[in-house]
């Protein structure tokens, strides 16, 4: 109808629906999203790229030309669609603690994790800096959050047990000339115990020239549980930079981490600020993922689904350009485009 008459007149669909099944479309919500879709699908960019021999010369075309910058543009234009559904009613329980943010300008805001209060009269002792984020047809896959303050190593570990958490992402390095970086891990045969009840020992470590593997035993007395953890850590990856030097090294670092984690939930992801090296490394997941299954790449789409998470992420043309790179790099692994695994 929209595309011959110019024109789509919802409500008298909607009517005939609910003639036919009176529970459809029954709320609210229901109907702001089907109009979100169909303006997607009539007025959206299309970005996604089909991972044929075409591809190269397709991406090729985008970076030297402004297709890059283009949409970069889109979705900064379309931003408010994709808040559209947000619940806007939802109040914060917490305050900020600006005293536990590296940067005063990052801070959890939608999809905000919470950590159980201790002491139970410390109502902001439920405060992290972290947000829950997606995978590809993985809700609430990873948590993101901000490498530890020396006075947050404590509620970075209480996260990991209170979500159990497997395996821990660290993605740049620890600068002893920034007072605000900690180890916040035992060193190999060694122990610490952040909380009273949470004690972590090193049982393993392996080190190669750019990332190394930290098996860790935890033990938590308050929740009678004892695991393993394993903690990959990325250090070919300057804090400050917005990309690291080499894809190849990053892709690499990334298809082992998930090849570690395959079908595990509150995958923690940490880096210096919570949102440069976390973002891409999640955005990069989820297009990996995507191009597995559907054989389509779409970094628009992959960058859409976090942005509305946290607005920082993959803020710059750098990274953008970085994943189309790297989605290129991993397509090029296959001898035949068909047989992804």
């Amino acid at each position: 109808m929209a595309a011959s008459e110019g024109a789509i007149d919802f409500l008298s669909h909607l009517e005939q629906l609910r003639n036919q099944r009176p529970n459809l479309v029954d709320n609210d919500e229901q109907y702001k999203l089907a109009h979100l879709v169909v303006m997607e699908c009539i007025f959206g960019m299309r970005t996604s790229i089909p991972c044929d021999a075409d591809m190269d010369k397709v991406i090729k075309e985008l970076l030297e030309s402004d297709g890059v910058e283009r949409q970069m543009r889109y979705i900064d234009e379309v931003e408010w669609q994709d808040r559209a559904m947000e619940n806007n009613s939802e109040e914060m329980n917490t305050p900020v603690c600006d005293e536990k943010n590296r940067f005063p300008d990052i801070v959890p805001v939608n999809n905000r994790v919470y950590l159980t209060c201790h002491p139970p009269s410390d109502q902001k002792s439920s405060y992290i800096n972290a947000v829950q984020v997606d995978g590809f047809r993985s809700p609430g896959r990873f948590l993101v959050t901000q490498l530890p303050l020396p006075n947050t190593v404590k509620d970075f570990w209480r996260l990991v047990c209170e979500r159990e958490t497997r395996v821990i992402i660290m993605i740049g390095t620890v600068d002893p000339s920034d007072k605000t970086i900690c180890q916040f891990w035992p060193s190999q045969n060694s122990k610490i115990s952040p909380v009273d009840f949470i004690h972590i020992t090193c049982i393993a470590r392996t080190s190669s020239e750019k990332s190394e593997q930290i098996k860790m035993k935890i033990h938590d007395s308050s929740r009678k549980i004892e695991f393993n953890v394993n903690m990959l850590v990325f250090n070919e990856w300057k804090n400050q930079n917005a990309v690291p030097a080499n894809v190849e090294d990053l892709l690499s670092f990334l298809l082992a981490a998930e090849n570690l984690s395959r079908n595990m939930q509150n995958v923690i992801v940490t880096c210096y600020d919570g949102v440069n090296a976390s973002g891409l490394y999640i955005a990069l997941s989820f297009l990996i993922e995507k191009m597995k299954l559907e054989h389509e790449c779409d970094v628009c789409q992959a960058v859409r689904n976090i942005r509305h998470i946290r607005r920082q992420f993959i803020s710059k043309q750098e990274q953008y350009e970085f994943l189309l790179k790297a989605c290129l790099s991993y397509i090029k692994g296959f001898e035949l485009y068909s047989n992804f695994t």
